[in-house]
């Protein structure tokens, strides 16, 4: 199912360049994708991008299978972060004793050039792909908008 945005829309919401020459109407898809009257994307959501991402690395993947394993996890994450897709890690910590191990998520915080443990308890279990990519996702916006809060006393 699609449904018709106004080229202001696709603009404004989506970042979508308009060209005045070109007569393009523009689709909203129910997965979050706009393509454009020729059927080319225009723009993906960032979830979208990272189930794209994960199955290029992972062909073999079942998408409607639990993701829990936490090196698996790591795995996908240290390449979505290698390829650009998303600005933080996931990574597995154990205690000294090495009876207890989590996920946290971390990422470098250019405005106070720190690494920032954003959640010292990150989830190990996830229902399927979309479960994945949307809490990555999530993660993402989170932290942009964590940064966007720090601000300096002068």
């Amino acid at each position: 199912m699609k449904k018709e945005i106004s080229k202001k829309e696709a603009k404004e919401k989506y970042g979508i360049i308009i060209k005045r020459f070109h007569a393009y109407k523009y689709y909203l898809l129910d997965n979050g994708d706009v393509v454009d009257s020729d059927g080319d994307i225009r723009y993906q959501p960032l979830k979208n991008l990272i189930k794209k991402s994960i199955l290029k690395l992972d062909p073999e993947l079942d998408e409607t299978l639990p993701i829990e394993d936490n090196q698996e996890i790591e795995n996908y994450t240290y390449k979505l972060e290698e390829d650009g897709l998303i600005d933080f890690s996931i990574l597995e910590r154990t205690s000294q004793s090495g009876d207890d191990y989590w996920l946290q998520a971390e990422y470098y915080s250019n405005k106070i050039e720190k690494v920032v443990i954003f959640d010292y308890s990150y989830s190990t279990s996830f229902e399927n792909l979309d479960d994945f990519a949307q809490c990555l996702s999530d993660t993402d916006e989170q932290i942009k908008e964590f940064e966007n809060k720090i601000t300096f006393n002068k």
